[in-house]
């Protein structure tokens, strides 16, 4: 999948780049159909087009779409040696809903309950107690995938007993899910995020433009809202059946050269 690929490239391939094959992907891929103009803030939305008219009518019409494979896990472990690192810094993955579905908002409100920053699963778990430095679980949404994605950092002799800590959670998630109080404490947080992201004109900008390039649809943050609210335990249920939390990936950077 193209999320498992660099966007930099290599030193190989970007040596061996030419600039024919640069002129023949911009041919190829730049034409107004790929192109997304997102604006939010104070503004007259017949000078913006104006604007873009003006600049941009020159751009090729048309649409070249891109099919991205199906999104296969790859179960595997391994280690960035660094030993001037004094902790160790864990990162898992495992797969999600992509951004197309409708359960990425349950999703999201299950991530908060089980690994936010503060008055989580993970936090009560790991941090409160002094076992961990850091520990968090997130879940983000990309186009044509989605991902569970676990942090965790602490002295390299806790490694063990920390990852095992965090699958203890998320096994105990999977099997019994969340309080409704859990779920209800979730809602709040969520909900005052939208608004505040709302209120900066960027955290607007990349709703409109995430909404509109990944799902063609625009969402209001009143539409937001109401989903959050209208969740119920029945939805975490139904995420936890078909996107279990399970890490599948594992990578280590600090002083360790085996984890797991």
């Amino acid at each position: 999948h193209p999320l498992g690929q660099s966007i930099l490239g290599t030193n190989a391939s970007i040596t061996a780049l030419t600039a024919d094959q640069m002129q023949s992907y911009h041919r190829s891929r730049y034409h107004t159909g790929n192109i997304t103009l997102a604006v939010a803030g104070n503004c007259n939305f017949d000078e913006i087009v104006a604007l873009a008219e003006k600049h941009c009518s020159r751009i090729p019409n048309g649409k070249s779409v891109r099919a991205l494979p199906e999104v296969l896990t790859q179960p595997s472990i391994r280690t960035v040696v660094r030993d001037s690192s004094v902790q160790q810094h864990v990162m898992q993955m495992g797969p999600g809903p992509k951004s197309d579905n409708p359960l990425r908002f349950a999703a999201e409100l299950l991530s908060v309950v089980v690994g936010d920053d503060s008055n989580s699963r993970l936090f009560w778990e790991l941090i409160d107690p002094g076992h961990a430095e850091s520990a968090d679980l997130g879940y983000s949404e990309y186009d044509g995938a989605g991902a569970w994605m676990n942090y965790l950092s602490c002295s390299p002799e806790d490694v063990a007993a920390n990852l095992a800590r965090c699958k203890n959670v998320f096994d105990d998630v999977n099997t019994n899910s969340i309080t409704a109080e859990e779920l209800e404490q979730a809602r709040n947080k969520v909900a005052s995020r939208i608004v505040l992201r709302g209120e900066r004109p960027m955290g607007r900008l990349s709703s409109l433009g995430g909404n509109w390039m990944y799902r063609t649809e625009y969402r209001s943050i009143a539409a937001d809202l109401q989903t959050i609210r209208s969740l119920t335990l029945k939805d975490i249920r139904e995420v936890l059946d078909r996107f279990p939390i399970t890490m599948t990936t594992t990578v280590g950077v600090g002083p360790l050269s085996e984890i797991g």
